[in-house]
């Protein structure tokens, strides 16, 4: 089976942002409210297993990056 194309987190050239798992309820609320269409990767992929795990938000290449990171910023300040 292909990676479907039209997911952030099988394309090549998307964008993502980590974030503390504590956070992830909070950024997904917020990204479903505005709108925002997004992967996500629980306990995203990293070199030490002993390391802080967090999880990686995935969006399309395309997507207004500056907007998305208001959003993410309003969501985990308050």
């Amino acid at each position: 089976m292909k990676p479907d194309p039209n997911h952030p987190a099988t394309d090549m050239e998307a964008r993502f942002s980590a974030v503390h798992p504590s956070e992830t309820h909070l950024i997904i609320e917020a990204l479903r409210k505005n709108g925002v269409y997004f992967d996500v990767t629980v306990n995203g992929p990293k070199d030490d297993s002993n390391s802080q795990s967090y999880d990686i938000f995935w969006f399309k290449k395309d997507d207004n990056m500056e907007k998305i990171g208001a959003i993410l910023k309003a969501a985990v300040t308050g």
